[in-house]
């Protein structure tokens, strides 16, 4: 019976005991939970940093996996190098009393990143063994998208010397660096959600930032493509975000597309990452182009205020303007946008944040391609959160070419085309360097043949106006020219004068090219339709003109050649003549005297010289042997 109670009294100690501690631990918990502190380490925490403010080139830190160094359980934290390069353990974290530590990846040790127990003005905190100081000035609270972070603003101190500079650390977050106070983060991102930009670093006391991003769950474009020139050929095709991906310990959110071009398949395209308004997409050019390069790509940076330029990619300068516009009950930012090649004053696109662009959403800036494709609207879970009419935009009405002038014929017998051939001659002697010598080369239409049952111009090369050689021949068929090398039978198309804008021109699958616009131009008293033609990037890449040809290399054209006797030779194009020698491009007064830039045959070959090292001045009269170009020559 004794027994038996004394067993009923431990019983009953034993549970008044776990009872307490339970209380004790729930008291703890209360009191971190009112703390409101932030931890710093924690699983799937990034910091975003970007090489350039304005080029979109990104590294980042990330934690991921636990670990034990000398008796402290810690965050592994590794380094990816900016757009697909390597990645790098870069040792540990941990945290002990709002300590923030990092254990050196070389000597294991662990060294105080930030003390976030700092309350008062004036407290202290050393690091960089001893060398630095950061004192802290006051503590306030800011608040970004409706959660608040308690802000340590500091002063930096050097060996003594006070105030330095000043910056600031956030709670969760840590500095401008995930490193104490140098860098240039972009964002620190938890689960692919963006906590706290670079930007709301500088928010005022007690201030807020409230960012509409631009990938969200069941969030959804809507798109219309019409070539009003193949009104059979308009579709409608969607973009979507469903579910996320973690590639190179970054967490994203995939990007689909329905239906584009036209095929009526769903098919993933990118993963898209987002902090401090800009957008970065996971290896964007494999999509568009169908190539093999890695990295993150700023495709929207809606930081951009009034006449920054942008450089997305290369030769692709942006110029924007900035207002605030409200849509549907919602303050936005609108970005303006023009190509460099635009005029000034001009708009050609526009970005709203979290939308993205008025053009196609992954050709954000006024590609010529990409004129036919017009955003119809954007939702989420099938409520419309943006139009095409919110964006401000005056109607268009679409004007067909009728505006182009008659046709004008390209092949005509007699026509004639004259270029400077220069000619580089290397000597054997590397001391020596190439001699360049220039010959006058022209391409002459001269009677006709026929092809495959096709009548066609025959052309023939003539250099210096002596020797001729059938190069090929032409056949223009419905405004189109083509060539027929005279060692082939298959017609090439040469010119398609029956493109209108933003159809394919001339160039080749990795390279293609875009007629931008048609206009008239006026040379020697006659007019001509001139056709522009743009890169997908906005570079300037030809132009035609009607019954001439290039314009800056007439009937020579790059993307289909006449074969040339060396790789380092080029024809240089000079003007273009009809059959009675009247030169019809360009205009003759910009032209000197072409026979004073050419020289005669005798005169083009390299300098002879005899057995003894002297000079021969023109031809040798006497057999014998000579030298020339470093060559033994035989006068028969």
């Amino acid at each position: 019976m004794r027994q038996n109670l004394i067993e009923e009294i431990h019983i009953i100690r034993f549970s008044m005991k776990k009872a307490v501690l339970s209380l004790l631990l729930m008291v703890t918990l209360t009191a971190v939970a009112q703390d409101g502190y932030r931890p710093m380490v924690e699983d799937g925490k990034v910091w975003l940093h970007i090489a350039d403010r304005w080029i979109g080139d990104i590294s980042y830190w990330y934690l991921n996996g636990d670990t034990v160094i000398d008796g402290h359980k810690a965050k592994c934290i590794f380094f990816k190098e900016r757009n697909g390069g390597k990645e790098s353990y870069d040792g540990a974290l941990f945290e002990e009393g709002k300590r923030v530590f990092r254990i050196n990846p070389y000597t294991e040790k662990p060294v105080c990143l930030y003390d976030f127990s700092l309350s008062e003005p004036g407290d202290e905190m050393y690091f960089y063994e001893g060398g630095v100081k950061a004192v802290l000035s006051s503590v306030d609270t800011v608040t970004v998208n409706g959660s608040k972070f308690r802000r340590l603003n500091m002063k930096l101190a050097l060996h003594e010397r006070q105030d330095l500079g000043d910056f600031a650390w956030v709670e969760g977050v840590g500095g401008y660096s995930y490193q104490q106070v140098s860098g240039s983060l972009l964002g620190c991102l938890l689960n692919g959600r963006e906590l706290f930009s670079g930007s709301d670093f500088d928010l005022p006391k007690s201030g807020s930032a409230d960012r509409k991003y631009f990938a969200e769950e069941g969030k959804s474009w809507i798109y219309h493509y019409e070539n009003p020139y193949e009104p059979e050929s308009a579709y409608d095709f969607r973009y979507f975000v469903k579910g996320d991906t973690i590639i190179d310990g970054l967490c994203r959110k995939k990007l689909y597309c329905e239906n584009y071009q036209g095929n009526h398949t769903t098919e993933y395209i990118t993963s898209v990452v987002e902090a401090d308004g800009v957008v970065f997409l996971h290896d964007f050019f494999d999509f568009i182009n169908r190539k093999g390069e890695k990295g993150n790509y700023a495709i929207y940076d809606f930081r951009l205020d009034n006449n920054r330029v942008w450089t997305r990619i290369p030769d692709n300068r942006v110029f924007s303007t900035d207002e605030q516009i409200a849509a549907r009950g919602v303050q936005r930012r609108k970005i303006g946008l023009r190509n460099y090649y635009e005029p000034e004053g001009t708009v050609s696109g526009y970005w709203v944040e979290g939308i993205g662009s008025s053009g196609d959403l992954l050709m954000p800036t006024s590609f010529p391609r990409f004129q036919y494709c017009h955003f119809v609207k954007c939702e989420i879970d099938g409520k419309t959160l943006f139009s095409y009419e919110d964006f401000g935009i005056p109607e268009k009405t679409f004007v067909p070419d009728t505006y182009r002038l008659p046709y004008k014929h390209m092949l005509e017998e007699g026509k004639r085309w004259d270029y400077k051939y220069h000619q580089f001659i290397e000597h054997e002697s590397e001391r020596l360097p190439a001699e360049e010598l220039i010959h006058q080369v022209s391409y002459v239409l001269r009677g006709d043949t026929l092809i495959g049952g096709t009548n066609a111009k025959k052309m023939y090369q003539e250099w210096n106006g002596a020797s001729s050689s059938y190069v090929g021949a032409f056949i223009e068929q419905d405004q189109r020219i083509y060539f027929i090398k005279a060692e082939d039978t298959v017609p090439q198309l040469y010119f398609n004068f029956t493109l209108h804008r933003d159809m394919d021109g001339p160039g080749s699958a990795s390279t293609p090219i875009y007629l931008h616009h048609v206009d008239t131009l006026e040379v020697n008293e006659s007019q001509y339709n001139q056709y522009t033609f743009y890169s997908e990037d906005g570079t300037l890449q030809y132009q035609w003109l009607e019954g001439i040809g290039m314009k800056t290399g007439g009937i020579r054209i790059p993307y289909v050649t006449i074969k040339l006797p060396c790789l380092c030779d080029y024809e240089e194009f000079i003007a273009c003549f009809d059959a009675d020698g009247c030169q019809l491009y360009p205009q003759v007064e910009v032209i000197d005297d072409i026979a004073t830039t050419m020289v005669s045959r005798a005169s083009v070959l390299s300098p002879l010289f005899d057995l003894q090292g002297r000079r021969i001045q023109g031809e040798p009269q006497r057999k014998g042997v000579y030298i020339r170009g470093g060559k033994k020559y035989v006068r028969k």
